[in-house]
């Protein structure tokens, strides 16, 4: 496969989510590109145990302890980043949660942590963040979505619709902010194995029947997500706004 080099230094970037999967993939990316990088994560030992890792090896990567659930830790981490920085260049919404359950099966408190998470704790970072942008007059807002918001996936009715309300979000936000030189973007990944739906991966009937959807014959990996999301924050996607790519090895065309 061509390797595509990034140069992100300079360039500032907060990733919610940021400890594990296709957020810590995104992170791990921007870093290697030169980026300094603050992760937020309800995980604070693995925060730090990625955060520590990636300095040793030379990237500049902060941790900061974050539920997006809740809008005091949002400030905070929008704080020490913005503190230290003095700006954010880039910001990726990534953090979520996948509740995997029939419609009929879901509580209300697992219904409602999937829309706080999902969908408020998107729409609360880009407030936090967006004061900020909106006087420098620039910034890149990625925000992570799924397949789910557009395909039908097994038990994720209410996973879906939040994947969706992320998509539109980001096109209502996209022209809003537009005006202000702010880029806002979505990335909706297929299936990418993680800890979140290791569950069902491991049902071997579930995972042909995933694999048999996409035509490239393989499923992601976050490092194809990570490599989406350098581009949106590169001056390679300056004209582009309110959209939203796929990327699942073609699941969407078929």
């Amino acid at each position: 496969m061509a390797s595509v080099t990034w140069d992100m230094r300079g360039t500032v970037v907060a990733v919610t989510g940021g400890t594990r999967g296709i957020g810590r993939g995104i992170v791990e990316a921007f870093a290697g590109a030169g980026a300094t990088v603050w992760m937020g994560s309800r995980d604070a030992k693995a925060g730090e145990a990625v955060a520590q890792r990636l300095r040793s090896g030379g990237g500049a990567v902060r941790f900061q302890p974050l539920d997006v659930a809740d809008l005091a830790s949002i400030r905070a981490f929008r704080d020490a980043c913005l503190g230290e920085a003095g700006r954010i260049d880039v910001l990726v919404n990534n953090a979520g949660i996948l509740g995997r359950k029939a419609l009929l099966e879901l509580t209300e408190e697992e219904c409602d942590a999937m829309l706080r998470i999902n969908v408020k704790g998107v729409i609360l970072c880009c407030q936090a963040f967006g004061d900020a942008m909106v006087a420098a007059r620039s910034g890149r807002i990625i925000n992570i979505s799924s397949t789910s918001a557009a395909a039908g996936a097994w038990k994720s009715t209410v996973y879906g619709a939040t994947k969706a309300a992320i998509w539109q979000f980001s096109r209502m936000l996209a022209l809003e902010w537009a005006a202000h030189g702010i880029l806002v973007n979505t990335i909706a990944p297929g299936a990418v194995p993680t800890d979140l739906n290791a569950d069902v991966l491991a049902i071997p009937e579930q995972r042909q029947t995933i694999l048999a959807r996409i035509p490239m014959g393989r499923m992601g990996t976050p490092a194809d997500v990570a490599g989406v999301a350098l581009f949106l924050a590169s001056p390679a996607a300056d004209y582009l706004t309110g959209q939203i790519i796929f990327v699942d090895g073609g699941r969407m065309v078929t």
